[in-house]
């Protein structure tokens, strides 16, 4: 596999990284930050239709910025749950006192470019290979260094994991673990830089959008994963990522999927 064969989609627990060809995307806003990169061509974008389209190699857009895309040729995007401290990072490192919340900035592409045919043509872990691609973005070493692992935090995430296609109280995981739902809230943002509804959310979108790229129907797919039926599935896939749903049958088909824990 060649960098110019993928499609490729990679999940973390509060991000993902697609890597494929480019496309044009109107005017539209999500809730993950996005941070897109264009390996060959520049790309375009713009914050309303009637502001001159700016010209970049890679762009920051924060969440629920309103945001048109051109960008041809292949493409790193990277997705960030709003609210994370992943997103808080970049906010500070890329959109600092940006007025509309997104800017242009300048990347390393024969680095990224090198990066992603080594993670192309790796087969043995990899999701080290996955994270090199993630770090060009940002450092998560420094934002693993501010957490601590809690034995309680790693009980409810599994409760979380095993009764997704249910309805989740968070009443209940904090009984579970003998903590009030405000002392659990706390701390679990505090060991994983994620709201427990947010780690919610992506944990269910993880797991239909592995049963699609695996080739269940979206149907099947939603209520697997605790969506209400495919309309409530699709919704959420694309107000998180400003994409359609139908990208998952093509990557399933053509491409390279995986979903990886923090390395």
């Amino acid at each position: 596999m060649t960098a110019s064969s993928l499609p490729a989609l990679i999940l973390w627990p509060d991000s993902a990284l697609y890597a494929g060809p480019g496309f044009d995307a109107d005017m539209h806003r999500h809730h993950a930050l996005q941070i897109c990169m264009a390996l060959e061509h520049p790309l375009r974008y713009r914050s309303r239709r009637e502001c001159a389209w700016l010209t970049s190699q890679a762009v920051a857009i924060d969440a629920d910025q309103s945001h048109e895309l051109q960008c041809s040729g292949q493409v790193l995007v990277l997705f960030v749950a709003p609210e994370s401290d992943l997103q808080k990072l970049l906010v500070a490192r890329l959109l600092a006192g940006k007025q509309a919340r997104l800017a242009g900035f300048a990347p390393d592409i024969a680095t990224a470019t090198g990066l992603l045919n080594t993670f192309a043509q790796t087969q043995d872990k990899p999701c080290a290979a996955a994270c090199g691609l993630r770090d060009l973005f940002c450092d998560q070493e420094q934002i693993s260094q501010k957490r601590n692992g809690d034995e309680r935090i790693e009980r409810v995430i599994a409760s979380i994991q095993q009764q997704l296609e249910a309805k989740i109280s968070v009443a209940n995981l904090a009984a579970q673990v003998a903590l009030s739902a405000d002392h659990l809230m706390k701390l679990f943002r505090q060991t994983t830089g994620l709201s427990v509804r947010q780690y919610i959310l992506w944990s269910r979108i993880q797991r239909a959008t592995q049963a699609v790229v695996g080739g269940m129907s979206l149907t099947d797919a939603a209520m697997e994963a605790g969506f209400s039926d495919s309309a409530h599935f699709s919704k959420s896939f694309r107000a998180t990522f400003g994409l359609a749903p139908s990208l998952l049958n093509l990557i399933g088909k053509q491409g390279r999927f995986l979903i990886c824990q923090d390395a």
